[in-house]
């Protein structure tokens, strides 16, 4: 039989043993020392003049007087004398006068890190060197303590990065903030290894690059604000020309056209080039089947060839909706009678605000 326990090496009553109160106090008595562990002086040295009963030390490696050759134990007094345990790595103690607590690595009382001072915190998740808290919940909240709340990532130089990045699968697709320097930007990626920028904002002027361009919905979705850019668009379009009144009978015309629309500013061009006005055509002659729908206005950038406009006045454009009526500057109708029976053409440009 053993003559102590394996972990407190608290002393046993063997068989047959006489006086056995004296191994059963030995045994409540190192319970008392090494049970809630409080220790008045770490890395002790010389023991104190008037220690108090119960009084415990942890030596440290070159302890002198009474405690000589006693290194690394835990010094308790006890009645008129020291005694001494060897603390078990694990072992925590706390300082008797108040503060952090310790434990025995095998060779020193270490502080043990709280919270404030951890070098790694994993909850519900695993730290390590690189990623010092690492948390893996359904969500992460930072409140404001009565006032204001921001959250800071600092990096040490102006080419290293502070960044926040989006994954999915731990493969990146998004990422923002001071990537390789100082200018804030946005980035993303369908891969995780190929970045494609999509916005980058200059830290000295505040000017705003984008990446890959603005790109609006097809369909604009105006909003009220006036001031708002909520629209922009180019392409082509197939302008029509005929007559506001009775449409002509044979006639026959190429067209192409190009438009840009920024908000509600459309600039449209054309190219019309007329070989047969046919017959039976009535009204003003029109340039139709606009992009957009305008607001009326008036445009003088008509330029034309096998065309005689009336009176004395250069071309222009009356636009109403959809469709821009011919007239002259002196205010006559160009009528669709009034077109050459050979070829002409008609060459210009329209800039107006679109009805939405």
């Amino acid at each position: 039989m053993s003559d102590s326990t394996a972990r407190l090496s608290l002393p046993l009553i063997q068989p047959s043993q006489a006086q056995k109160h004296v191994t059963h106090n030995e045994a409540l008595a190192r319970l008392d020392t090494i049970v809630q562990l409080a220790v008045t002086g770490f890395d002790a040295a010389e023991p104190p003049g008037a220690p108090a009963q119960g009084e415990i030390h942890a030596l440290g490696a070159a302890p002198t007087g009474a405690w000589a050759g006693q290194g690394g134990m835990l010094a308790v007094f006890r009645g008129a004398a020291w005694s001494f345990v060897a603390p078990h790595p694990g072992w925590l103690a706390a300082p008797a006068g108040g503060g952090g607590l310790r434990v025995w690595t095998g060779s020193v009382f270490a502080p043990v890190p709280n919270a404030e001072q951890a070098d790694l915190l994993g909850l519900n998740a695993t730290a390590d060197s690189a990623t010092r808290l690492a948390v893996a919940a359904a969500g992460s909240l930072f409140s404001h303590d009565g006032g204001d709340h921001r959250l800071t990532v600092n990096k040490a130089a102006p080419g290293d990065t502070a960044s926040v990045v989006f994954q999915t699968g731990w493969s990146g697709r998004a990422e923002f903030g001071l990537a390789g320097g100082d200018d804030f930007s946005v980035k993303v990626s369908a891969d995780g290894s190929a970045w494609t920028e999509g916005l980058r904002i200059d830290a000295a002027t505040g000017a705003m690059r984008p990446g890959a361009g603005l790109r609006f919905p097809a369909t604009p979705a105006p909003v009220a604000e006036a001031n708002t850019l909520d629209c922009y668009a180019e392409g082509s379009w197939s302008p029509g020309f005929g007559a506001s009144g009775t449409a002509p009978s044979g006639a026959s015309y190429s067209a192409s056209g190009s438009y840009v629309k920024i908000g509600r500013f459309v600039l449209a061009t054309f190219e019309i080039t007329i070989t047969a006005k046919g017959t039976g055509g009535a009204g003003n002659a029109r340039i139709e089947s606009f992009p957009f729908s305008g607001s009326p206005c008036y445009s003088a950038d008509i330029r034309h060839s096998g065309i005689t406009f009336p009176g004395s006045g250069a071309p222009m454009g009356r636009l109403s909706g959809i469709n821009m009526t011919l007239f002259a500057t002196n205010g006559a109708d160009m009528l669709w009678d009034d077109l050459p029976t050979g070829s002409c053409s008609l060459l210009g440009s329209i800039s107006y605000i679109a009805s939405s």
